[in-house]
């Protein structure tokens, strides 16, 4: 019996050990920021828990190369909003201590004459974009990222509204690499 008690408590002290472990990556994924002259990129984070998260956050050059970035704590039911990340044009990498820390994106004209405010992407293998615009001025980018440590294969086809392929693109993309 007391073998089986010796177990339990290790087992139990492995559980809580991996469940603190887990508890260590909750990513939120930026695949655009670009703070240059013409546009200010910030990130915009919600903890709606109760318990402070410690964020850190690493920025990526669209090469893959790592940017250290700030790391922050945002307490419990409260918001930060973080600018770093000057001259980066890639994408960053937001790793939160506690699940619940929800991400938007700021992205801006630094005149501030446009201004939008979107969600953070989710890793897919499949992402259909039911809308994308190239009219008057206006256009659509879209951000490829590689969130892993293994060169990638990305195939990227655009189709108008009666279905017709306009525009195909098949690249391999770095580890932690972008593309726009």
């Amino acid at each position: 019996m007391r073998k089986f008690s010796l177990f339990l408590m290790i087992l139990a002290a492995a559980s809580l050990f991996a469940s603190e472990l887990h508890a260590q990556n909750n990513p939120v994924y930026f695949p655009y920021v670009v703070n240059d002259g013409n546009t200010v990129t910030e990130l915009l984070f919600t903890n709606a828990t109760s318990r402070d998260a410690s964020l850190r956050l690493t920025g990526y050059r669209e090469d893959g190369t790592a940017v250290a970035g700030p790391v922050l704590v945002v307490p419990g039911n409260a918001q930060a909003v973080v600018s770093s990340f000057s001259g980066l044009s890639g994408w960053v990498l937001a790793e939160s201590s506690v699940p619940g820390v929800l991400g938007n994106v700021r992205v801006r004209s630094a005149d501030g004459a446009a201004q939008d405010i979107a969600e953070p992407a989710q890793p897919s293998t499949t992402i259909i974009l039911p809308f994308v615009a190239q009219t008057g001025g206006a256009s659509t980018e879209i951000s490829i990222v590689n969130p892993s440590p293994y060169f990638t294969r990305v195939s990227l086809e655009v189709r108008n509204a009666g279905g017709t392929a306009v525009a195909t693109v098949d690249r391999q993309v770095p580890p932690f690499g972008s593309f726009r």
